[in-house]
């Protein structure tokens, strides 16, 4: 933070809800705000949430996960291990599951294989092998990949290939199958399309409406599932958090409301006294409203002290009427509500440690593979590799990407090597 000058403008910090992160008295997070000597916007990953939800409902409903990549119970031992699913011939006959996939998605959202895979397979399930299109049925055809206790994604998938393929399916791996299609696939797609950090509350709110509609009267037990699991890893219903969603809010009543409690705090935030012992301490509240109607009743404002709740702190340099306007910069409008981009560039700070040594070489890597992923997408083409030369040799290169199948690693260690140069 020193190197990019942030110590005196952070804002805000991302993290998903382990507690290694979240701990209100030696987390990560708070460990950072007592080090900075302010408080910051907790956005800590909806996505994260929606995961945890749907493992801790698998738990239930199929027993506890044995290892990385092994499931307990009937369900998951099928699904998991070594082998993982053993395929058979699609039940061309399934009863469809309809649930609240939505018809259609952006095309953008769909930016891996994984995701689109999940998606296709939802539809199919929802519509039926009469009603769906041949994408969507060859779905079906295709590698639903490894189980592992990271990849919810990926047991999603599995669970529904193994669905399609079943002659008579069990109550337990059907009522997956209508979570997956009704609570965990809604909600991820809703997540990453209204990803901005104000629909955090939004989003938390809709997840518990989702649970509440399928299993309050059905399955009492998994709506207490639901709720255990909220009272954990709810962030996005604290007040900082609601209050983004208000400012936001199309309604001029409930905006007004928003910021109107926010000018309560500011001049609250005025009487504290200094001292890191005196930054507020951030917590999932104690009394969650599961009875909320929208999602700014989840909490009642007035059950918060000085010491749980400061003004949010991501909007502090913005006077009221630009707050009122919706007058943000363009860096605010770009902070999403959850934390997939800072695990991607996790994962390329630890590829880069294995590759290279010192703090200056680790950064020239992680700049030349950013760079590099630009001009070469996950799903290339050779002509993709071709054009990345100059004009003289894409002949040559050409030629070499039909006959030789190592050429376009090659290629982009050549290129890694120029831009180093």
């Amino acid at each position: 933070m020193e190197k990019t000058k942030s110590l005196e403008t952070a804002l805000s910090i991302s993290s998903d809800g382990c507690n290694t992160n979240t701990g209100h008295t030696d987390g990560a997070n708070r460990i950072l705000e007592e080090c900075l000597g302010m408080a910051l916007q907790w956005l800590v990953c909806d996505l994260h949430l929606n995961e945890i939800l749907f493992r801790h409902l698998f738990c239930k409903i199929d027993g506890d996960i044995k290892g990385p990549i092994t499931y307990g119970g009937e369900i998951g031992s099928r699904i998991s291990g070594k082998d993982g699913l053993a395929r058979a011939n699609m039940n061309m006959a399934f009863v469809p599951i309809s649930g609240k996939v939505p018809d259609t998605v952006d095309e953008e959202l769909l930016h891996n294989s994984d995701l689109k895979h999940l998606y296709n397979l939802s539809i199919l399930t929802k519509l039926g092998t009469k009603k769906a299109s041949q994408k969507q049925i060859n779905a079906f055809f295709c590698q639903p990949g490894t189980v592992t206790a990271a990849r919810w994604v990926t047991t999603a998938c599995n669970l529904l290939t193994l669905y399609l393929q079943e002659e008579n399916p069990s109550s337990n791996l059907t009522l997956m199958v209508e979570i997956i299609q009704n609570l965990y696939v809604p909600s991820l797609f809703s997540i990453k399309k209204n990803w901005h950090c104000s629909n955090g509350s939004k989003h938390l709110f809709d997840i518990i409406q989702l649970s509440r509609e399928l299993f309050e009267e059905k399955h009492p037990d998994l709506y207490e599932v639901v709720k255990k699991t909220i009272r954990k890893n709810g962030y996005y219903c604290h007040p900082e958090n609601v209050l983004l969603g208000m400012v936001h809010d199309t309604d001029e009543k409930v905006k007004n409301k928003g910021i109107q409690i926010i000018q309560h705090l500011r001049a609250q935030d005025e009487q504290r006294p200094d001292g890191i012992e005196n930054i507020r301490r951030f917590q999932v509240p104690k009394n969650i409203n599961f009875d909320a109607r929208t999602y700014y009743e989840l909490v009642d404002f007035d059950d918060f002290t000085p010491d749980m709740i400061c003004s949010p702190p991501i909007l502090k340099n913005y006077s009221l009427d630009e707050i009122r306007n919706l007058n943000f910069k363009e860096g605010y409008k770009k902070v999403p509500s959850n934390s997939q981009h800072i695990e991607r560039f996790v994962a390329l700070t630890s590829k880069a440690a294995e590759y290279t040594i010192g703090y200056q070489n680790r950064h020239q890597y992680i700049l030349n593979k950013v760079a590099v992923t630009k001009k070469i997408p996950t799903s290339a083409t050779k002509d993709v590799y071709v054009n990345l030369v100059n004009n003289t040799d894409r002949d040559n290169v050409k030629k070499k990407l039909c006959t030789e199948q190592s050429v376009e690693k090659e290629l982009v260690s050549k290129i890694e090597s120029d831009m180093q140069v």
